[in-house]
């Protein structure tokens, strides 16, 4: 029997969608005006074998100069086990890179970007970036020269 949730391996739309985004992320990277984007370069495209439990993280980045992961997660809801996911998802890479990848969620989403996004107790601290694509002003877009800047305007 075939599951029906959001995570099935049977739903192809996360993996189209994941392929047809996958060359505006550094224009997204660079509109949250993130430092050094020419340094990155891709150490897991969507779907490619990706060093994550259950296969699904989205895009993972290396900054070649310092060594740094970034990990980018697109989503059109809110997931109440988003914060858990992206845990299990930078494992991987922590064991691998001896670094935890700074993680970043990007709502795509029409409805309010509520996610769960920090865990903390005595010992331990965890937390990963919401981005509501939504609050990116258009005119950031409007000035990139860029192809994929003119898809999501």
């Amino acid at each position: 029997m075939k599951r029906k949730d959001s995570h099935s391996d049977d739903i192809p739309y996360d993996t189209r969608t994941k392929q047809l985004l996958q060359d505006a992320v550094p224009l997204l990277l660079r509109l949250l005006r993130l430092d050094d984007l020419d340094a990155y370069e891709w150490v897991d495209k969507p779907n490619e074998k990706p060093l994550a439990l259950h296969k699904r993280a989205d895009y993972i980045l290396q900054n070649l100069r310092t060594k740094r992961l970034l990990h980018v997660e697109f989503q059109t809801a809110p997931d109440p086990d988003m914060l858990q996911r992206c845990f299990a998802y930078a494992a991987p890479y922590f064991m691998k890179y001896k670094v935890l990848p700074r993680q970043f969620v990007l709502h795509l989403g029409s409805g309010p970007a509520d996610y769960v996004r920090e865990y903390a107790d005595e010992h331990n601290k965890y937390s990963i970036e919401i981005v509501d694509l939504k609050t990116i002003p258009a005119e950031w877009l409007f000035a990139d020269n860029s192809p994929d800047a003119l898809v999501f305007t």
